[in-house]
């Protein structure tokens, strides 16, 4: 294969940088390249014409180079996988610096190349990430998602919490209910207790004034309720007026 460059200077530094990007970028930019300058004689490499085989020449040298740079394969450089240098991924200095390097007549197809891969979504940076949307998460997305779910996890806990004091209020109300029914029961047979035992007291106190035994006027008295007659009154009286004084009978 004849692969002698031209002795054009400015022709063979079009095919040698044009060669390079091919090599670099795919063989998408090279049907850039043939639409936009399609027309102009200084391209009729790229369709067969003088110095194909030289264009030819030079992508493979370039496609060698980059495979004992990259230690890849030389048929992957062809594969949508963003290259180091690739201008989607590069600093926009650095794009600058790279079409600096072309000949003039070349810029349009840089950013052409831009462009459609772009368009295209070439290599895009969350390429392989299994998302919904065909995007990863951003870390403020990340700690949205975590902060509400801290946040409904928090009011989960505050609403049992609130379920719990309930309960509670309600047990402690029914206990107070019970204690209060409790002291006034208490309380009523001490204030019972309390005026039995002072009737007693002074039921004896008035007993020992007047010398009578309590137990014997019980004796005397208890069968007169017992029939309640009014022979057994008039009897109990008289029984009474003999064995107790008369200001006791005068006080019954």
């Amino acid at each position: 294969m004849d692969a002698q460059p031209p002795r054009d200077a400015s022709l063979r530094n079009i095919i040698d940088k044009l060669a390079e990007f091919v090599a670099r970028n795919g063989p998408e930019f090279e049907a850039i390249t043939k639409q936009k300058q399609q027309n102009n004689p200084k391209f009729e490499f790229l369709y067969g014409g003088e110095f194909a085989s030289y264009y030819q020449f030079r992508v493979a040298a370039e496609q060698a180079m980059l495979k004992q740079q990259s230690g890849l394969p030389t048929n992957a450089l062809y594969m949508q996988q963003p290259p180091p240098t690739h201008p989607h991924y590069a600093p926009q200095q650095q794009q600058q610096q790279q079409q600096q390097q072309l000949p003039p007549i070349m810029h349009d197809n840089v950013q052409d190349s831009m462009q459609q891969q772009k368009s295209q979504h070439l290599w895009p940076p969350n390429a392989g990430v299994a998302t919904g949307t065909g995007s990863a998460p951003t870390p403020q997305s990340a700690n949205g998602t975590a902060m509400t779910l801290n946040l409904a996890s928090q009011l989960d806990a505050i609403k049992m919490q609130q379920n719990t004091l309930r309960e509670q209020i309600k047990q402690s109300e029914a206990n107070l209910s019970a204690q209060h029914t409790a002291l006034m029961t208490q309380k009523t047979k001490q204030i019972d207790d309390a005026m039995a035992a002072a009737q007693t007291t002074q039921l004896e106190q008035l007993a020992n004034e007047q010398s009578i035994v309590i137990r014997d006027f019980d004796a005397v008295l208890q069968p007169i309720i017992e029939s309640c007659t009014k022979d057994s009154i008039s009897s109990g009286l008289w029984s009474m007026v003999q064995r107790f004084s008369k200001n006791c009978i005068l006080y019954i």
